[in-house]
Order: structure tokens, then C-alpha cells, then sequence
């Protein structure tokens, strides 16, 4: 990603770019005599069209002395770009960090050469405090910041395994006479699709993700997951890979149908996530650890609490002499509440809600996601569940169904 945001700087010093207030990208060139703003939700189309020339780019003088501003997801003067008649001079502004750079060069091509040089290697730290600056910025960040980055998306998938619904990832079984067995291996096969609306821009997102469950005994297991996760910010597309391991540790077991659980389960995860319409994304991992906490009140009500807290961090990779680095530092805190009603053997019906709280700063800083749905499950395990589901925040609204497929053996 990193030489794909040379690239755009790049050339945006030596061809006009533009952009539409409706797109999630706005930029504004003016050459001293007229100025343009135009516009598309993928930056690799708007330098496409610039170096071309073509549409609105060619009413601009190339030739001239030209100043560009760049708004990046609702972040007003993001990048800003001057230089002057010749192309032999031109001054660089991040404008989240206040990090400028002046570059001088023989002749335009040599200045270009020099831009690129620094984005791609000596500039490797400045681009990455820009790119952290954006994830506490911009509401459609792909890294952080936001309940659609990837951060959170780590933090909802071991929250969901380990806590909310721990309960379906079965810890023990209970016979037909109240005894408690262990419950040994499980798979898990998820789903979940949402539509949200965030700061004015819109989009929708899948997700599929897995879960291979071991438990050596009724008071310890180990579990290993992944998510895939597609979404789109108006027509712009993005990414998310993720893996999770965790050990699920019962300090407490119930002994019978009724009784308490308690549930600690430390675990390690990593992620990628990648945009090349919005040219941000890279690795983080991650370590957390859920706590559950499960009261069977009766043999039909059940209430349980669960919390989350998960530290994030990007990391550096390099290929070819290119450095890419997400600039991520967060840390996630969830807590949650949910009850569930037998009303007949084996199905249930469930309630609850979540507070997602970014610890570090954030564009969407916190949301509650509220959920009811209904499950059906085997003594062994096995079943499906389906629930209805969403986000809320003063900026921030989803909505979205989950469907769950479980297998024990």
C-alpha cells in the first residue's frame, strides 16, 4: 500500500485531481487561474483520469504553478500539494500531523523521482503517523477507528466465540439425568451480513468465518477461528483476513443443568485487511483475553456477562525495499450483557447488547450493538442459530442478520 500512496502523491504533483463532495475522496486543484474539484470513490481512478488529461483534469494549465488539497474520507486538507512553474520544486503537507517536506529537484522528473524516494523509504515513519492520524480521523479508515476496520472487526470476532456466545461453543454436556460430560470437538460455520451508514457514506459488508473447537476436559480447551470479511464504502471495496487461537480455561462448572460458569480465555490473533480503491490497509496482531461469566437460573433461564479487553498493533512489513505499516496502536474494551429462555427441548431464544469502546482515539470512539435471535441445540452441541443485529452511535448506524451452523462430534 505504501508504494500505491507514492504513486498517488506522485503524480498528483505533476497532473491536476479533483474530486465530487458525494465521493468519499475530495480533491481541489488550482493552477492560479480556475480551480477544479471533481471526484470518484477510488484514488486510483482519479490519478488514472489526471494523467490522462481527460474530463475535468484538462481544463487545468499543466504547465502552471499548482496547488492541490486532498479530503480523505470527510478529512478536509488531508495531503496538501504545491509546486511551482518549472516542476523543479514542490512542498509536501500532511495535514493531520502538520509534517511538511520540500523537495528540489533538477527537473520534474528528478523532483518526482525524489517525492517517490521519500514516500517509499525515508518518509516510511511520516507516512505512517499519517496513516495513524487518519484512523482516528476518518470514518471510513480500513485499519482502525471505526466499527468496519479491521481492529474492530479482530475485537468482535473473539468477543462473538469467547464471550457473547460462548454458551454455543459447548464447555461440557448435560445427559438426560442432569450429569454433566465433556463435550469434546466442535466446528463452527458462521455467517453475518450488515448495512450501515456512516458520517453520510454508505456500504454493506459479509462475513463467513469458522471455528475448530477442542476440549481435552471439562475445564480446558483450545479453539482456533478465522473470518473473511468483504464490505464496500459506496462503491469502494475492502478486505479482512483474520485468525484467532485461544484456550478456554473453566475455572468454574456447572454441576448439573442449573448452576454458574465461569469462563477466562486468553488468546492471540492476527489480521490483514486491504483497499486498493481507498490504497490503505496492512498487518496488526493482537492478544486479549474474554471473561464469561454464566448464571443457569433454572434449567430454562439463563443470564450471563461477558467482557473484552484486546490490545492491537500494526506491523511493519517490507518487500523490495518498500515499507508498509497500517500505523495502528489501539486498544478495544467490549462488555456485554444476554439472557436466554428454553421454551422447548433444545430451542431457545436469546437477547442481549454489547458497549464497544475504543481506548485510544477514534472516529467512532464507542457503539452499543443490541441482538435477539433464536438457537436450537443438541445435548452434544450440534444446532443452528439465527439473530438479528445492529450498531448504534451518534454517527454510526448498522443493521444486519447472523446465522450460525454447529457441528459436535
Amino acid at each position: 500500500m505504501r508504494r500505491l500512496t507514492a504513486a498517488l502523491i506522485a503524480a498528483s504533483l505533476f497532473f491536476p485531481l479533483a474530486a465530487h463532495a458525494d465521493n468519499i475522496f475530495s480533491i481541489t486543484a488550482s493552477d492560479g487561474t480556475s480551480t477544479v474539484t471533481a471526484g470518484s470513490n477510488s484514488l486510483i481512478d482519479l490519478v488514472n483520469s489526471s494523467v490522462n488529461s481527460t474530463g475535468a483534469f484538462s481544463s487545468l494549465n499543466p504547465g502552471a504553478a499548482q496547488n492541490v488539497s486532498l479530503n480523505y474520507g470527510g478529512v478536509q486538507n488531508a495531503i496538501s500539494i504545491s509546486k511551482n512553474a518549472g516542476g523543479t520544486s514542490a512542498t509536501l503537507t500532511f495535514g493531520p500531523t502538520g509534517v511538511t517536506r520540500t523537495f528540489t529537484g533538477a527537473d520534474a522528473n528528478d523532483l518526482q523521482r525524489q517525492i517517490e524516494d521519500y514516500l517509499k523509504k525515508n518518509g516510511a515513519g511520516d507516512v505512517r503517523d499519517f496513516l495513524k492520524a487518519i484512523n482516528k480521523l476518518s470514518v471510513i479508515a480500513v485499519s482502525d477507528g471505526n466499527p468496519n476496520a479491521t481492529t474492530a472487526r479482530m475485537a468482535e470476532f473473539s468477543y462473538n466465540r469467547f464471550g457473547f456466545f460462548g454458551d454455543e461453543a459447548k464447555a461440557y454436556t448435560v445427559n438426560t439425568e442432569g450429569k454433566i460430560g465433556d463435550a469434546g470437538t466442535q466446528f463452527h460455520l458462521s455467517a453475518a451480513g450488515k448495512t450501515y451508514d456512516v458520517g453520510g457514506f454508505k456500504g454493506q459488508s459479509a462475513t463467513v468465518s469458522t471455528a475448530f473447537n477442542i476440549n481435552f476436559s471439562q475445564t480446558v480447551g483450545i479453539s482456533l477461528g478465522s473470518f473473511l470479511t468483504y464490505n464496500t464504502v459506496e462503491s469502494a471495496n475492502v478486505y479482512h483476513l483474520g485468525f484467532n487461537l485461544g484456550v478456554p480455561i473453566r475455572i468454574i462448572v456447572p454441576e448439573s443443568k442449573t448452576g454458574v460458569l465461569w469462563q477466562v480465555t486468553p488468546f492471540l490473533a492476527a489480521a490483514g485487511s486491504g483497499s486498493v480503491d481507498i490504497a490503505a490497509g496492512g498487518l496488526i496482531t493482537g492478544y486479549g483475553g474474554v471473561n464469561l461469566l454464566q448464571w443457569n437460573i433454572t434449567d430454562r433461564w439463563s443470564v450471563a456477562m461477558a467482557n473484552q479487553i484486546a490490545k492491537y498493533d500494526g506491523r511493519k512489513l517490507s518487500y523490495q525495499g518498500y515499507e508498509f505499516d497500517p500505523g495502528v496502536d489501539q486498544a478495544v474494551l467490549k462488555n456485554g450483557l444476554r439472557g436466554a429462555y428454553r421454551f422447548s427441548e433444545g430451542w431457545s431464544v436469546y437477547g442481549g447488547a454489547t458497549y464497544t469502546n475504543f481506548l485510544q482515539d477514534a472516529s467512532v470512539s464507542n457503539w452499543i450493538s443490541p441482538e435477539v435471535g433464536l438457537t436450537y441445540s443438541t445435548a452434544a452441541g450440534s444446532g443452528v442459530l439465527l439473530g438479528f443485529t445492529g450498531d448504534f452511535a451518534s454517527n454510526y448506524k448498522a443493521y444486519g442478520v447472523r446465522a450460525m451452523f454447529k457441528w459436535a462430534f
